[in-house]
């Protein structure tokens, strides 16, 4: 929010990622990180400071340890999908629904109040954006016709968290502010006291009060919101909007861990868009109309959404899974654990089972090769390998497929298989925690290690 109100910030915002998570934090916890950070509008971002020391205890996990991180040499994909997606929001003007007061005096000033962050969850998950508002910010604003408007950003109401005592200054200022056409909002109660003592009633005649739990739902009825969603998964869907160069730029994220997000979406821009996806750095056309935008994102993944810009006709539409059917591979699957040079098979045409359950080998950390064979299935040009523990790199008849660090774990086979008999090698890079037991990763789960969902072959259509 401070990137946005303050003028010697240009809209930047920089956070340092990655520290002192322990070696649990393997590549998909810093993509989750990651994806929080992005569409909440961060946009530079500088990789936790890390010791050229082997097994430093100091603020794991280090990138490169000796070269015994497996996934070190995934990073730079990471490091490539960041860069891209902040990219993408750098330069841009934020489109914010509301602003939210900064309620530290209320806070302060005692008495009974309400976290404002608390109130912020309740318009997150209502698709209502926002940006957080200090006291002296709002002294310097102002408010034309009835909105609010801060540097580059305006806002349809101030919404003020409950608490019981506001000093005389902030209540003349929402006076004010009201006065001049704004829409005030406090939450749950009008304040009850002022902080330096006297009459309070001239200070909150004609405030609205609402719930917090009611909020979004009035605030989307007033067309006060950019957009609304219903659905499927809608309560983990995040969203952050840009204009930038005439462009409309909206990021969606799903930030569910189990739950993947089918709904519709209602914008105000209907027409032909581009959709990007940020990880495959692929560019896909689209449309939408009154009927919204049919939204399918799957847990732990984000896009664009892009109007204003050409849509060239040789793009491929954007496509979703139609329907799947099982995959019952077995493979011979080999370990190589982390500093050893060569590879030992330890299955042969086997069901793929989790490498570090207490029946296998639970101090495992290192890369497991799966190689197996597979008939083409007509019309399925995509592999899903379900759970994995934690990257995978995919080869189909020696043709790399590309990497993933989180789900979903799929790949496209359409320019790879062939009619008949395919080889199929699948590389995956275990999590570093089960050997090395710090202090920090007992507070993380530990992802089991190796394929341990079930596999299908998916079929796509627009």
């Amino acid at each position: 929010s401070h990137s946005h109100i303050q003028p010697l910030k240009k809209g930047r915002a920089m956070c340092e990622i990655f520290g002192a998570f322990g070696w649990a934090e393997g590549l998909p916890y810093m993509k989750g990180l990651a994806d929080t950070m992005l569409s909440s509008g961060v946009n530079y971002f500088v990789p936790h400071a890390f010791s050229p020391k082997e097994e430093d205890p100091d603020c794991p996990p280090h990138f490169y340890n000796g070269g015994k991180n497996v996934q070190y040499p995934l990073f730079k994909n990471l490091m490539g999908y960041m860069g891209r997606v902040s990219h993408a929001l750098n330069g841009g003007i934020h489109k914010a629904d509301v602003a939210v007061f900064y309620n530290a005096e209320g806070e302060w000033c005692g008495g009974e109040n309400e976290l404002f962050y608390d109130l912020c969850r309740y318009l997150t998950r209502g698709l209502v954006d926002f940006d957080i508002v200090p006291y002296d910010a709002l002294a310097n604003a102002q408010v034309k016709n009835n909105r609010l408007f801060i540097n580059n950003e305006s806002y349809g109401a101030l919404i003020i968290s409950q608490c019981e005592i506001l000093p005389r200054k902030c209540l003349s200022l929402f006076k004010e502010l009201r006065n001049k056409g704004l829409n005030v909002i406090f939450t749950e109660s009008l304040p009850e006291k002022v902080a330096e003592g006297g009459d309070i009633s001239n200070f909150t005649d004609g405030f609205s009060v609402l719930q917090k739990k009611e909020l979004s739902l009035v605030l989307h009825k007033s067309s006060m919101c950019q957009l609304y969603g219903e659905g499927d998964g809608i309560d983990n869907l995040r969203f952050y909007h840009v204009t930038r160069e005439n462009k409309e730029i909206y990021l969606f994220s799903n930030e569910g861990v189990y739950e993947d997000i089918n709904a519709k979406i209602f914008l105000k821009e209907q027409g032909e868009c581009l959709i990007y996806e940020p990880w495959d750095n692929r560019l896909y056309r689209y449309a939408t109309d009154e009927k919204g935008l049919e939204l399918r994102l799957e847990k732990g993944n984000m896009l664009f959404v892009i109007f204003g810009d050409t849509v060239d006709a040789s793009l491929p539409y954007f496509t979703f899974e139609k329907e799947r059917k099982a995959a019952h591979i077995k493979f011979d699957i080999y370990t190589k654990c982390e500093g050893d040079n060569e590879f030992s098979k330890i299955a042969e045409n086997s069901l793929p089972f989790d490498i570090s359950s207490p029946h296998s080998i639970p101090d495992f950390s290192g890369e497991v090769l799966y190689k197996a064979k597979f008939e083409k299935e007509a019309d399925f040009s995509v592999i899903d390998l379900g759970q994995v523990g934690e990257t995978a790199e995919v080869w189909v008849n020696g043709k790399y497929l590309g990497a993933r660090i989180n789900p979903p774990y799929k790949f496209s086979m359409l320019d790879a298989v062939k009619d008949g008999e395919n080889t199929l090698e699948v590389l995956v890079k275990s999590n570093l925690a089960h050997r090395r037991r710090d202090l920090f990763s007992s507070f993380i789960q530990i992802s089991p290690t190796g394929i341990v969902g079930d596999i299908h072959f998916c079929k796509y259509s627009k």
